[in-house]
């Protein structure tokens, strides 16, 4: 008679456990491997002592009290067209991702980089 040896189930559970492990890391690595930097951010300050109003690229307007800030909104890198009580033309670049801050001064309209 033939002797014969069974594998135990629990030897083929680890091994599937592991396959499982492997196929999550994987797609984990994969996702964040491929995920889209996110955009550049821009808010305005307004240092001057009246409200003022200005458009960014014809579309986003923003009125803004005497020395306040708005909230950080993202943008794309390029020419951004600054309209409105103030009128500048900006270029968002650099390699990464920043956050810029546009302050509106009584004669002057100056574009930072945030630390």
């Amino acid at each position: 008679m033939k002797e014969s040896t069974q594998i135990p189930l629990i030897h083929k559970s680890v091994s599937m456990k592991s396959k499982k492990v492997f196929i999550v890391i994987s797609m984990v690595f994969i996702f964040f491997s491929c995920a889209k930097e996110p955009e550049h951010s821009i808010r305005f300050s307004n240092e001057t002592d009246r409200v003022v109003a200005i458009t960014l690229n014809d579309s986003i307007f923003y009125e803004i009290e005497p020395k306040q800030r708005t909230g950080y909104r993202w943008v794309e890198e390029g020419q951004h067209a600054i309209t409105g009580d103030y009128e500048a033309k900006i270029t968002i670049t650099g390699n990464g991702v920043y956050k810029w801050t546009i302050f509106i001064e009584e004669d002057n309209v100056r574009l930072v980089r945030d630390m």
